[in-house]
């Protein structure tokens, strides 16, 4: 029950604190809520996991349940958990199974107590790391319920389907259970305390080794020695100490860890707590540290597009600008960015970062693909908001990305009144931005080879007013054409998006181009480009929506089914307006 130590909030994260994975709109979700002495006071029924920052509060608890970003209310509260609520019985039934005298209170505290150490200190940004899932357990569980037990020992196979079915039951049941059986298993100490300083290595599941300087004079001789703190999904996994100085790496960033790479002097005043060899956790001082998505990151002092702000403590998220093949930036109709995704070898489709949108901005979210198969010279962030619009949720961010063969591309809302302002930085090697819950991406830093950022206004290649409410525009030259390939919305056919390469190997992107994602086809040695306007129906304020259908021929003499269709030649500069399904493609003449 809950008494004097309840705080008048209650967070809701958005993550089980049992299994790892994110929750999805309308999950079953149970709050396991702390007292301000740090320990658990109770479990809550927390009803359902929402679609927005709003919480159900029809309920007589003491508190209010919460996600509104940067709530102060939040922050001073008590620590508190969530966990699906099918997750939380299964610990339970997992956890007495294997041992009938422990009671439900203290299992609550043991998944309350593994819950919030996920987070390496109490006031840790979120991570949304990735679960580390024992897939052939999981393997092992579906196998003996289908009667199909040979399956389960095709390591290749085994894997292939968790790729294909990770939002499944199976893999929070088998993330679950692992966890339940990890605690039991592990040996339950009195909470002790050691200074980071005094820690040579460490790593979860084993003791600590501490520093000596008698063996190692040489080591710690080192001029200002890294200390690098490794975080999975449950916590902080290790401690590294490392020679003196940044290491520059290109080594790729990472989905399922996260690092904190500071000085050692930041660390004298913390300290590691240790009440068991698989929970680990850092008492550290109220300003935190600065954790990243790759264990080599730039110095961030280095890279700040605006050196008057100082971030607070988060996750910070690079974009290695050598290693991607290009990058889509989702962007909601108001203008605000809501995420990146970089296309890589390993990750080709922005799918899954559109999926961790919430589901509300996945419907009216646009797709902004800009490829990268020759160089970025420069990229420019539009001018720095003030401390107000960091934290809104309808910020606008335009962007500035300089090709050296494919010329400058914008992302961002249209603004044809006046010039956009941005803060340019040349030979960048890695973009830098960080993305809390719910509020929109912020670019923060770029990490250059140069170190410098100057000023510039640039006006957009056409003044003009928009055929619609709010569209984005995007526009591209038709000589020297070699391919254009094409994507299709699958219902009505219509064109989503275009992506053209030129001749010397550069491409642009008109449009929405869902790569990975939508029906495409390629054109090779395109000769003719044919358009097709057609009613899509009518807008909530009964103005009259159109689509547009887009074909390319390889030769100047063909016909079409229809009478409807504009065939051009490869000449001039196509002129793409698009929002959301709605489009209007226009070609113009260079003058």
């Amino acid at each position: 029950m809950a008494n004097e130590d309840s705080p008048s909030h209650v967070r809701i994260y958005p993550q089980c604190g049992a299994c790892g994975f994110a929750f999805t709109p309308g999950d079953r979700i149970v709050a396991l809520v702390g007292k301000y002495d740090s320990t658990f006071d109770a479990a809550y029924d927390a009803f359902t996991f929402p679609d927005s920052a709003y919480c159900t509060q029809s309920h007589r608890y003491p508190f209010s349940f919460c996600r509104f970003p940067s709530c102060d209310r939040c922050a001073s509260a008590a620590e508190s958990a969530t966990a699906h609520k099918d997750c939380l019985l299964l610990f339970l039934r997992a956890s007495k199974a294997q041992d009938q005298r422990l009671a439900t209170p203290a299992l609550l505290e043991m998944l309350w107590t593994a819950a919030i150490w996920r987070k390496p200190w109490p006031a840790a940004p979120r991570l949304g790391l990735a679960p580390d899932v024992d897939v052939s357990r999981g393997m092992r569980f579906a196998a003996k319920a289908c009667g199909q037990l040979k399956i389960a020992g095709l390591a290749e196979l085994s894997w292939m389907i968790y790729q294909r079915s990770q939002q499944s039951s199976l893999w929070r049941y088998t993330s679950s259970l692992d966890l339940a059986l990890l605690l039991l298993e592990s040996k339950q100490d009195e909470v002790s305390s050691v200074p980071i300083d005094k820690i040579h290595a460490w790593r979860r599941g084993y003791p600590a080794t501490m520093k000596d300087y008698a063996d190692k004079p040489s080591y710690y001789s080192a001029d200002k020695p890294i200390i690098r703190l490794t975080v999975d999904s449950q916590g902080l996994q290790c401690i590294e100490r490392l020679g003196g100085g940044f290491i520059e790496s290109s080594t790729p960033r990472s989905d399922s860890t996260a690092y904190v790479v500071e000085p050692a002097e930041y660390f004298s005043d913390v300290h590691f707590a240790i009440p068991q060899p698989l929970l680990t956790r850092l008492r550290v001082p109220a300003k935190g540290f600065y954790i990243w998505d790759t264990p080599y990151p730039p110095p961030l002092q280095q890279c700040l597009v605006d050196s008057a702000y100082k971030p607070p403590s988060s996750r910070l998220t690079t974009i290695q600008t050598r290693t991607c093949t290009g990058i889509t930036f989702f962007i909601s109709s108001t203008g605000s960015l809501l995420g990146i995704h970089a296309h890589t070898s390993n990750q080709p489709s922005a799918q899954e970062t559109f999926e961790s949108l919430p589901r509300r901005q996945q419907n009216a979210v646009m797709w902004v693909y800009v490829p990268i198969w020759d160089e970025i010279t420069a990229f420019g962030i539009s001018e720095p908001r003030s401390k107000a619009d960091r934290a809104s949720v309808v910020s606008q961010t335009c962007v500035l990305v300089r090709l050296k063969l494919g010329g400058d591309v914008f992302v961002g809302p249209y603004h044809y009144k006046q010039p956009q302002r941005f803060l340019l930085t040349e030979q960048p090697l890695a973009l830098i931005y960080e993305k809390p819950e719910i509020i929109p991406v912020s670019f923060i830093g770029i990490h250059s080879a140069c170190h410098k950022a100057k000023q510039i206004s640039l006006a957009l290649p056409f003044h003009g007013s928009p055929p619609f409410e709010k569209a984005y525009f995007s526009s591209a030259p038709l000589e020297d054409v070699s391919s254009i390939r094409i994507f299709n919305e699958m219902e009505a056919q219509a064109c989503r998006g275009i992506v053209i390469q030129y001749v010397n190997g550069s491409q642009r992107a008109l449009g929405q181009c869902r790569v990975g994602i939508d029906r495409d086809q390629i054109v090779m040695r395109p000769r003719r480009l044919c358009l097709a306007s057609f009613a899509l129906g009518r807008s909530y304020t009964g103005d009259q929506l159109y689509g547009t259908k887009v074909e390319s021929s390889t030769t100047l003499h063909h016909k079409h089914d229809r009478t409807d269709w504009a065939c051009n030649e490869l000449r001039g500069v196509l002129r793409f307006w698009f929002k959301n399904q709605q489009t209007k493609l226009e070609l113009y003449e260079r003058t």
